[in-house]
C-alpha cells in the first residue's frame, strides 16, 4: 500500500476527519483539503499522534473559487500519483420553496455539484490507473424531505452524473456513491436558510460512517445507503407515496426558524 494517496475535500469537518483517519490507518498518505487551515492542522496533529504511517499534506481549498483544475494540476505535479478522490465537502440549505434565495441556491449548487464535478474532471486527467472516486452524498439524493429541496437537488445532480459516468469508463475507473442519513456533526448548525432541523433523534457516528466508506472501497461497492433503515423508508416512499407524503407533513414540525 506504500505510496498510495487519497484526496479528501471537506476534511476539516467531522465526517471528512473520520474518513481521513481510517484511510491513514490503512497506510494511505493524505491530501486534506478545506477552508480552515487551523482545523486541518489540528486534524493532522491528531492523526499523527495516534499513528505515524505516512505523510499528511494539508491544502487550502474553497469550493466556490472555481480553481479545481489548477489545484489538481499542482497537486499531481507535486505528489506524482493520486489514487483516490473523496468528494466530501458540502453545505446544507433549509428553506421553504416560496422563500428561496437565488443567490444562496447558486452557492449551494456551486459547492455541492459544480465544484466536485470540476474536481473529478481534473482528477481523471491522470494517465495512471486504476482511479477511484468516492462521493459522500446524502440519502436526500433519493428521498425528499421538507425544506431541503435545493440541497437534495444539488446532491441528486451529482449522484446522477456519477451514475451516468459509469457507462463512459472502463473498469479501471471506479465510482462509489455513499448515501448516508443523519450523522453527528455541525452540518445542520452551519446550514444556510431560515429553517433549522431541531429534532434530536439518534444520529450515526462519523467514525461508523468512515468504516462504511472504507468497507465500500475495499469491496468495490457501487452504492451504499446507510444506516440500513433508510432502505425501508425508500421502499415506503416508492410503493406508498401517499403515506410518505403524510409522514413528510408531520416532519415539518421538527423544523423551526433560526433565532
Amino acid at each position: 500500500m506504500k505510496g498510495k494517496r487519497v484526496i479528501i475535500t471537506g476534511a476539516s469537518g467531522a465526517i471528512g476527519g473520520a474518513i481521513a483517519d481510517i484511510f491513514y490507518s490503512h497506510g494511505y498518505e493524505l491530501i486534506l483539503l478545506g477552508r480552515s487551515m487551523e482545523r486541518l492542522n489540528e486534524l493532522k496533529d491528531k492523526i499523527y499522534k495516534g499513528q505515524n504511517k505516512g505523510d499528511i499534506y494539508i491544502v487550502y481549498y474553497d469550493a466556490k473559487d472555481g480553481k479545481e483544475e489548477e489545484l489538481l494540476k499542482n497537486l499531481i505535479d507535486k505528489y506524482d500519483n493520486i489514487d483516490i478522490l473523496i468528494n466530501g465537502a458540502g453545505i446544507g440549505y433549509y428553506e421553504s420553496l416560496i422563500d428561496l434565495d437565488d443567490r444562496i441556491v447558486k452557492d449551494v449548487f456551486e459547492v455541492n455539484f459544480f465544484a466536485p464535478l470540476r474536481l473529478t474532471k481534473a482528477f481523471l486527467q491522470q494517465t495512471q490507473r486504476p482511479l477511484w472516486v468516492i462521493n459522500i452524498l446524502s440519502i436526500s439524493s433519493k428521498l425528499p424531505v421538507p425544506f431541503s429541496g435545493i440541497y437534495a437537488a444539488s446532491k441528486s445532480a451529482l449522484y446522477m452524473e456519477m451514475e451516468s459516468a459509469r457507462g463512459e469508463f472502463s473498469n479501471d475507473i471506479k465510482i462509489i456513491n455513499i448515501l448516508p442519513g443523519r450523522i453527528e456533526s455541525a452540518f445542520s448548525k452551519h446550514a444556510l436558510g431560515t429553517k433549522y432541523f431541531s429534532h434530536g433523534g439518534k444520529r450515526a457516528r462519523p467514525e461508523d460512517l468512515a468504516e462504511v466508506v472504507y468497507d465500500a472501497f475495499e469491496k468495490e461497492k457501487r452504492e451504499v445507503i446507510w444506516p440500513s433503515k433508510y432502505r425501508y423508508i425508500l421502499y415506503i416512499q416508492r410503493l406508498f407515496p401517499d403515506i410518505y407524503i403524510k409522514k413528510m407533513n408531520n416532519l415539518k414540525k421538527v423544523y423551526e426558524g433560526k433565532k
